[in-house]
């Protein structure tokens, strides 16, 4: 998963759990790894994704807004 511009995801039952997924940066830098999801839950709209960075941040948690991923 890289961080850039896309549509907005959406939740449904018969998506895959993306949780655990690696996230890299624009330069292909790992940033860590998909921690969990934050939707709305009246469009089922994905928002935010929570990514641990597995210790290099001090505060070793941090959202990414999900239009700003892209999974690929």
């Amino acid at each position: 998963m890289a961080v850039s511009e896309i549509p907005v995801f959406s939740a449904s039952e018969n998506n895959d759990d993306i949780r655990g997924a690696t996230v890299y940066g624009l330069e292909d830098e790992k940033l860590g790894e998909i921690d969990d999801l934050i939707f709305d839950h009246s469009t089922m709209e994905i928002r935010y994704v929570v990514v641990d960075s597995g210790g290099w941040l001090p505060s070793r948690k941090f959202l990414l807004p999900a239009d700003h991923c892209f999974c690929g």
